[in-house]
C-alpha cells in the first residue's frame, strides 16, 4: 500500500492485473479437463487401454465362452455364432439377447431392448483375440478371456 500525500491508501499496482479470478480460472480448468474426458472416451482413445484390433474379424472369430472377474463373480459370456449370447452369473447384467459386429466393436442388445455399450476385439500376444471394454467409466472396464 502507498499512502498519498492526502492520506488516502492505494494499492501499488502497475497497469490492470490479466490474472483472471481464482473461481473463474477453477472453472475455465475443470471444463477443459471435462471436455478432454468426454472427446477422449467418445472417440474410444483412451491412453490406458489396448487400441482394437486391426485385423478384420468375423463373428466365428469371436464365438465361444468368454469369462471375466466381476467383484467376487465370474461372470460367464457365451457368444453363439448365430448372434445369440447369454451372460450368466453377474450380479447385474446377467440375461440374454443379440450380439453384432462392427468392425471390432461389439454390439449387445438383451431381449428386453436394453443394451450394453464400449465393448470391441483386441489382438492378444498368442495371437488370439481378447475382448475389451464394459459400461460406464472406462477406468472400470476390462478385459473378456475366452474359455479353451
Amino acid at each position: 500500500m502507498i499512502t498519498l500525500g492526502t492520506g488516502h491508501k492505494t494499492k501499488s499496482r502497475i497497469g490492470p492485473s490479466l490474472t483472471p479470478p481464482i473461481g473463474l480460472r477453477a472453472k475455465v480448468v475443470w471444463i477443459a479437463v471435462g471436455l478432454l474426458a468426454v472427446l477422449s472416451t467418445a472417440c474410444g482413445s483412451l491412453p490406458w487401454m489396448p487400441s482394437p484390433t486391426s485385423r478384420p474379424v468375423t463373428m466365428a472369430d469371436v464365438a465361444g465362452r468368454w469369462t471375466y472377474g466381476y467383484q467376487e463373480h465370474m461372470v460367464i459370456v457365451q457368444l453363439n455364432a448365430d448372434g445369440t449370447f447369454i451372460i450368466e452369473n453377474s450380479p447385474e447384467s446377467s440375461g440374454v439377447g443379440t450380439w453384432s459386429l462392427v468392425g471390432p466393436d461389439i454390439e449387445f442388445a438383451y431381449d428386453d431392448g436394453a443394451r450394453m455399450c464400449c465393448w470391441y476385439i483386441i489382438d492378444r500376444r498368442d495371437g488370439d483375440f481378447a475382448i475389451m471394454g464394459g459400461d460406464g467409466d472406462p477406468d472400470g472396464w476390462g478385459g473378456l478371456f475366452r474359455v479353451p
